[in-house]
């Protein structure tokens, strides 16, 4: 039985408000012991292991120890595998503001933005739409629309460029 039917097939209860009976008290410690072998991500692995390590009876400041976590992490993933099973091991999505431009904004800025600096975009913005985003913003938003911000190769104020060419002709001529 894989990890998903095994946690499906038991119940979180409630009843009348007051909890009855969970994942963590429900399984074995084979059962779980099963599932971090099965995992492999090592995030949700670790966390697994944690949960193991509680359910075998040591206590959660042992197991933060152990597993160099907070011991209050230790007792949230405890918790949140008690309540949600294996689903609740993994990553929630983090919360955060909606981006402020819709769809149409977005290809327009994302046609103006290729190949300039971030500055002109953040000023296109607020002049085009009066959306004023942060100035360490733009480039995050810039990533999500998928660009790349690429940055010029430093050169020394005393190269040559004669005669870099020069010595690049003759690297290879002796190599």
């Amino acid at each position: 039985m894989d990890i998903n039917t095994k946690t499906a097939n038991i119940n979180n209860h409630h009843k009348d408000g007051v909890y009855v009976m969970g994942y963590f008290s429900s399984l074995s410690i084979e059962e779980i012991a099963s599932m971090h072998k099965q995992e492999k991500n090592p995030t949700i692995k670790t966390r697994l292991a944690a949960v193991l390590h509680m359910k075998e009876g040591k206590s959660t400041r042992a197991v933060s120890d152990m597993k160099l976590m907070s011991k209050s992490s230790a007792s949230i993933w405890k918790r949140r595998f008690d309540e949600e099973g294996y689903n609740g091991l993994s990553n929630r999505k983090a919360p955060g503001n909606k981006c402020m431009l819709n769809e149409k904004e977005r290809k327009e800025v994302l046609e103006y933005a290729y190949g300039k600096p971030t500055r002109d975009v953040h000023n296109f913005m607020v002049s085009e739409y009066g959306i004023e985003y942060h100035p360490r913003s733009v480039p995050r938003l810039l990533r999500r629309l998928g660009l790349a911000r690429i940055t010029p190769r430093k050169c020394h104020r005393k190269a040559d460029a004669k005669k870099q060419a020069a010595f690049r002709e003759h690297i290879k001529k002796v190599a």
